[in-house]
């Protein structure tokens, strides 16, 4: 398994930093910090099984994650949390 600490990923993800912040500032939302990680990391096209590997978490834990950002946000599936999301993110 390869933990990434939070510096490494942000030297690996340019951006990676900038977007977690955009997500902690919706305030609404109430995520936390590694909630926001996962969405971001899962909004750069990493699987489940590669955000738990770089988190160095179980993949239950990174979809438990999933799910309460979701109910948090408002989303009835993965698809609109996907969409609302990169609307988020693209600002």
């Amino acid at each position: 398994m390869n933990n990434f600490s939070y510096s490494e990923l942000v030297r690996t993800l340019p951006g990676f930093e900038d977007a977690c912040s955009r997500l902690a500032e919706r305030q609404e939302y109430r995520l936390s910090k590694r909630e926001s990680q996962v969405l971001v990391l899962l909004s750069n096209e990493f699987t489940v099984c590669k955000i738990a590997e770089m988190l160095g978490r179980e993949k239950t834990t990174v979809y438990k994650h999933l799910e309460n950002a979701r109910a948090k946000m408002s989303c009835n599936s993965l698809l609109s949390l996907g969409v609302k999301l990169n609307s988020i993110l693209s600002c």
